[in-house]
């Protein structure tokens, strides 16, 4: 990437996305012809990569791969380039947690070209391929292809267009890598603090607590400078259990010529991340990402990492963020949302080189809980097994029917949490009075039912809201369930919390 003048902006689980941003000494075709060479260089080094068991060599430690190891596992990798106008979004405040946003059809580009290639390939969007075709030469087969949405432009082997010849990318990645130098240089201390602060906003909060906890202590400030940066990373990385959830707020982030809508829009995604972010640190947890990707805008949030584990985290902090972030983005926002969160052994630490990396948290859960987010089953929230058993004690969950999940053998079972309200459905009230005309004909259906055998009757209970439909219902099934019992009848309960503001309670 480095070497062909590109800027890595985000890892984004097994992604990343990497911008050429077009300069007048850097034209948008120059760009496209690196991106695509980059993703040529990419798949020809890491397309089926074997992972082998590793030896100790008795001297050093180090660990090398022997000639004779057993291939454990294969990576793969497949790239797709999108080229056009993009747009960068700064979003939250000065005082929780800040996030750059790419917004721009590119990003759609690049995902459909991406999806459309194979493993070892790379693939580009029919606007990338024009762009291209203007300085390089394309092959035959390429050519005839051109206007569809996806072209495979290079494999492991093989360019299908021929490069100009000489490097004709401008010398400026030092110009990039000095941008921050260039906006410190003669700032007094004060100011400097103030600049840190500033950019500790973008960096995830446990990087900056560890620097902080260094900066306290010289003696640490020393050891890490004698370590590289390799060390310093594996040993600030670790294993552990962490609660995550991803939640799509569903806005449209397509940036259009309507100036008046682009800034409606920007100030939707600030107003979700600043609400976000109050929440989060409401409950102590922690923003990983908010970022556009494939799956539309999408936020990242864990609890359980290092400083924020406590007894009880699911329970008393994790699910009810979850329920209440939620509902401040539905209620206060007015934005449909769907969230998925699950809980499991995650690694948490450095992704990446010395020279662009991000703290992330990747694991078989996390992986789990954006496909239960981008389930069609969704109703909002939808959360894992793991999670309901660690939390039924103080939350209700609807058992909806188990979902097939890539990389899960077998379907996996999912539940919506119900909040306190929907959770104390159909619990009996000792001081109920009244209604007692409309439970004896509830009760005399059922009867009937029993002993005449007569066909199967709904009933439909509706009234104004706080009208005592739900307790009504539920001293009906108390009736009804001893009136079974004594009649040897199994009795089969039901209930389906409607979360509409229409009162009406279907009982059957």
């Amino acid at each position: 990437m480095l070497e062909n003048k590109g800027d890595l902006l985000k890892f984004a689980g097994d992604a990343v996305f990497i911008e050429w941003k077009a300069t007048p000494e850097l034209t948008l075709e120059t760009c496209v012809e690196s991106a695509v060479k980059c993703g040529a260089q990419i798949t020809a080094k890491c397309a089926d990569f074997s992972v082998l068991e590793n030896g100790s060599t008795e001297n050093t430690g180090r660990l090398i791969s022997t000639s004779g190891a057993a291939q454990v596992e294969t990576l793969n990798v497949h790239c797709g380039v999108g080229a056009g106008q993009m747009v960068g979004v700064h979003v939250g405040d000065n005082e929780l947690r800040r996030e750059y946003l790419l917004l721009g059809q590119p990003i759609q580009q690049a995902t459909i070209a991406t999806d459309f290639a194979k493993m070892g390939e790379v693939a580009v969007s029919s606007e990338a391929l024009a762009l291209l075709s203007r300085i390089c030469r394309l092959d035959r087969d390429v050519r005839d292809l051109q206007g569809q949405d996806a072209i495979v432009i290079a494999n492991r082997s093989t360019l299908k267009f021929i490069p100009r010849k000489g490097n004709q990318v401008p010398k400026i990645i030092n110009a990039v890598s000095r941008g921050v130098t260039k906006h410190v240089e003669g700032l007094e201390t004060e100011d400097l603090r103030k600049y840190r602060r500033m950019m500790s906003l973008y960096v995830h909060p446990v990087v900056v607590d560890n620097d902080l906890a260094a900066a306290a202590n010289m003696k640490q400030i020393r050891r890490k400078i004698q370590k590289s940066v390799q060390e310093r990373h594996r040993e600030e990385a670790e294993i552990r259990n962490v609660y995550v959830m991803f939640v799509n707020p569903i806005v449209d982030t397509k940036v259009t010529k309507n100036e008046k809508a682009n800034r409606r829009m920007f100030k939707t995604l600030n107003d979700i991340m600043n609400l976000s972010s109050r929440e989060i640190k409401r409950y102590c947890g922690h923003l990983r990402q908010f970022i556009v990707d494939d799956k539309g805008l999408v936020m990242i949030i864990t609890f359980g990492l290092r400083g924020t584990t406590m007894p009880d985290l699911v329970a008393n902090r994790a699910l009810p963020a979850t329920i209440s972030i939620h509902s401040a983005i539905v209620n206060e926002l007015g934005i449909a949302c769907k969230v998925g969160a699950t809980i499991g052994e995650a690694y948490c630490g450095v992704v990446g080189g010395v020279k662009r990396h991000e703290y992330a948290v990747l694991g078989p859960s996390v992986n789990l809980a954006a496909r239960l987010m981008a389930s069609k089953s969704n109703p909002g929230i939808l959360v894992d097994n793991y999670v309901r058993m660690l939390a039924h004690r103080s939350f209700g969950f609807n058992a909806l029917p188990p979902v097939v999940a890539k990389g899960y053998a077998e379907p996996v079972p999912i539940f919506e949490p119900l909040n306190p309200l929907e959770r104390s459905w159909g619990k009996l009230q000792p001081s109920f009075v009244g209604r007692k005309t409309e439970i004896l004909k509830i009760i005399g259906i059922a009867r009937d039912m029993l002993l005449k055998d007569s066909p199967s009757r709904l009933i439909l209970v509706e009234a104004k809201s706080g009208m005592g439909k739900s307790t009504m219902v539920a001293h009906c099934i108390e009736h009804i369930w001893r009136l079974m019992g004594a009649a040897r009848y199994r009795l089969i309960v039901t209930k389906n919390v409607s979360k509409d503001s229409e009162s009406m309670v279907p009982f059957g």
